[in-house]
């Protein structure tokens, strides 16, 4: 209650502050734009129009690039700390092989493919614009090069005409499960919204994979990592620690609205949307272990069910994953009693269509309870012969949960940097 009430003292002196004399000195939003590519399967005159298709296969994909970014970003985690993450409970067989990979620069970055936001970003001097998704699981940057073989219509990063660009020669690499991109690292003047920052380290990528176009289809500039250094691999400072420790921000907390509507999706650096929140419904959770935005759920529901095991479970805030992923312990409870429902092997839940709208979730917070709209939950038919309808909510092997986009577009959701760092949510407007 107290940081609740802190957020609100601060949130009420900077929208009472009155005119403020330069860009720099106030909080700015960034327009973000969903992008939602179809399935090779789709079957248009078959489906409702308004209704996502994405098959079996991409949700199975989503739930192997997240388990793919966490393992990478654990081992970046031990690397720069020199200690294993207290979340990375995979077999020490594997977090060997997985540090050994992170040692040579290998990193994972989360990207969903069929359902993600973007926000514009300039990097040189003079400008050159990209569309990058901003990623809370991740704390690297990175944009396609000109010189890559592979642009396929996306803007790219020309380091010979900015005269800020600086070439660090050293390299990166990029995995995405089955594809990867990789290049140098440079530092060069970046700007985000109104905010300038010199000599801003971020990777250009010039080499991608054939499996990383066709069997992803890539739809970004690039990736801007918001997470906290302790996962970041490219060393010095990341875009958000650069903007926390300088005197540009208003506030130190950055915050997001995601929503299917165009022109909605906005993300706020140095301060908050107060008009795209209820303000009485606001809570304040404390990050636990600074990395990832990492915090306690208080627990997980369905109508007329609960889930003993999901109270107090550690959870990751990630902008950069489409699910909520949950360990099988949590699934199996949550979908108990649901006639029919299961979940396969590779993490996948379904429910009969015809029920999926009954059964979705609230997760609580701070004693408040958010839930998961009905067209959030639903990612639509196994196949266009199935009557199963996928859920939001899939299965890996972890035994934290991850919070991604099929939650936080029912919330509005504040990053904030304070001192403790703590995440709030509120209720939309």
């Amino acid at each position: 209650m107290k940081s609740t009430l802190r957020l609100w003292i601060i949130l009420l002196s900077a929208m009472s502050a009155g005119a403020i004399p330069a860009v720099s000195n106030r909080a700015l939003r960034i327009p973000l734009q969903r992008r939602s590519l179809n399935a090779v399967d789709l079957i248009p005159d078959q489906l409702n129009p308004s209704e996502r298709f994405l098959g079996a296969k991409r949700v199975a994909q989503f739930i192997s690039y997240a388990r793919e970014k966490y393992i990478y970003t654990f081992a970046i985690y031990e690397r720069n700390t020199g200690s294993r993450h207290p979340l990375d409970t995979l077999s020490r067989s594997s977090s060997t092989s997985r540090s050994k990979r992170a040692s040579s620069g290998t990193i994972a970055l989360g990207n969903q493919g069929q359902d993600a936001w973007f926000g514009d970003i300039t990097m040189g001097t003079p400008s050159q614009s990209f569309q990058v998704i901003p990623d809370t699981g991740s704390s690297d940057a990175w944009v396609i090069a000109a010189s890559s073989p592979l642009p396929h219509g996306h803007r790219t990063y020309d380091a010979s005409e900015s005269s800020t660009s600086r070439d660090l020669h050293s390299p990166f690499n990029i995995t995405y499960g089955e594809g990867e991109v990789a290049g140098d690292m440079y530092e060069d003047t970046v700007k985000v919204g109104g905010y300038e920052i010199a000599n801003q380290k971020f990777g250009v990528a010039y080499v991608e994979s054939l499996n990383f176009w066709s069997f992803f289809g890539f739809p970004a500039d690039g990736i801007a990592g918001l997470g906290f250094p302790e996962i970041s691999s490219m060393g010095g400072n990341t875009l958000m620690q650069n903007l926390n420790e300088s005197s540009l921000l208003p506030q130190r907390f950055f915050g997001f609205k995601l929503s299917t509507e165009p022109g909605e999706s906005k993300l706020t650096i140095g301060g908050a949307d107060d008009a795209a929140f209820v303000s009485d419904t606001l809570v304040s959770v404390p990050v636990t272990k600074e990395g990832y935005w990492q915090i306690y759920l208080g627990g997980i529901s369905r109508p007329n069910h609960t889930v003993p095991g999901s109270v107090d479970v550690a959870a990751i805030v990630d902008t950069g994953t489409t699910l909520i992923l949950v360990s099988k312990e949590i699934a199996d409870s949550y979908y108990a009693g649901i006639p029919d429902a299961k979940c396969v092997p590779d993490g996948m839940c379904t429910v009969p269509c015809d029920v999926i709208a009954s059964t979705t979730p609230t997760l609580t917070f701070g004693g408040r309870e958010y839930s998961v709209s009905a067209d959030a939950w639903n990612f639509g038919p196994v196949d266009s012969d199935s009557t199963d309808c996928m859920t939001g909510m899939a299965i890996f092997e972890f035994e934290f949960v991850i919070l991604g986009d099929v939650f936080l577009q029912n919330v509005y959701t504040i990053f904030d940097f304070g001192n403790p760092p703590q995440v709030h949510f509120a209720d939309l407007v």
